[in-house]
This record gives structure tokens, sequence and C-alpha cells, in this order.
């Protein structure tokens, strides 16, 4: 007996088949450009939120050298201000929380969202002690931006003879 094979002459639903297969794969395509594009914008989200908090902090860190640089060294040495702290307080632990007893509110920034404060190291290493009575004193200036569930601290040191 011998075996033929009958050929199906009729081919019409494979075009279907076809075309279902190409649209599910250029679905499943899609989803995933749509994930992906979602994923950038909020990754495109966050660095803009850093990126203004880090100014912020920039901005305010300047704000406390600023008023040294200006104040009067009996003020700076009788009746220093609430945020000019000793070295003992470790004001960038992020445990440490920014209040009126050791910060300030930044002039940029009303909502009280951007600090700054300021740490008198004592007198700078390798600062000798002139004749005149003026040393140089030795400040770690600090800045601190939590705008938009953010968090941007920036610390500057900073010098001036008194």
């Amino acid at each position: 007996m011998e075996a033929k094979f009958v050929q199906i002459e009729n081919q019409h639903g494979s075009a279907i088949l076809i075309a279902v297969v190409v649209l599910l794969m250029l679905t499943v395509l899609g989803i995933s450009a749509i994930r992906n594009t979602g994923m950038e914008l909020q990754i495109a989200g966050n660095s803009k939120i850093y990126q203004r908090n880090l100014y912020a902090a920039e901005g305010a860190c300047l704000e406390p050298g600023r008023k040294i640089e200006t104040a009067t060294t009996n003020a700076l040495k009788n009746a220093p201000p609430a945020w000019l702290n000793a070295a003992t307080v470790g004001i960038t632990n992020p445990a440490t929380v920014w209040d009126n007893a050791n910060s300030d509110v930044a002039a940029l920034d009303a909502t009280g969202q951007v600090l700054y404060a300021a740490v008198h190291n004592g007198i700078a290493q390798g600062a000798s002690l002139s004749m005149g009575g003026t040393t140089v004193h030795d400040f770690a200036l600090h800045g601190l931006s939590l705008k938009n569930n953010g968090r941007a601290l920036i610390t500057m040191g900073y010098r001036k003879r008194f």
C-alpha cells in the first residue's frame, strides 16, 4: 500500500495566524517601551529633585560664611548666634534634628525646608599664634535642603582671622 500525502491547497487561515502573531509581538514591544518610558520619567524627576535640593543646600551653606565674615569679633567671641555651634555638636549626623537651637532658616527659602548651620572648630591647625592677638579660626559651614521629600547636605570649610 502506497501512502500518498495530500497537500492542503486552502491556505486562507495562515495569513490570519501570521497577522495575529505579528500583532502580538508588536503589542509586547509597545508595552515594554511604555514601561521603559515611565521608568525613565521617574528617574528624570528624581534627578530634578536632587539637583534642586543640592543647589538649595549649596546656597544655604554660603549664608553662614557671609554672616561670619560681616560679624564683629565681639559678636563671634562673646555672643555667638544660635546657628554657630561648638565642635561637639554632630550637625552632620542624620539623626540630629536641625531646629532653632542649632540652625536657622536660609533667606533663599522661607518655607523652613532649607536650613544652615556652622560649627566653630576653634583655632585652625597650622595657624600660628600671632603677636597681634588675632588667630585664624576654623569653621565648618553646613547647608541642608529637605524639599520635595529629598535631602541634600553640603559642608564647606571656612577660615577667618580674628
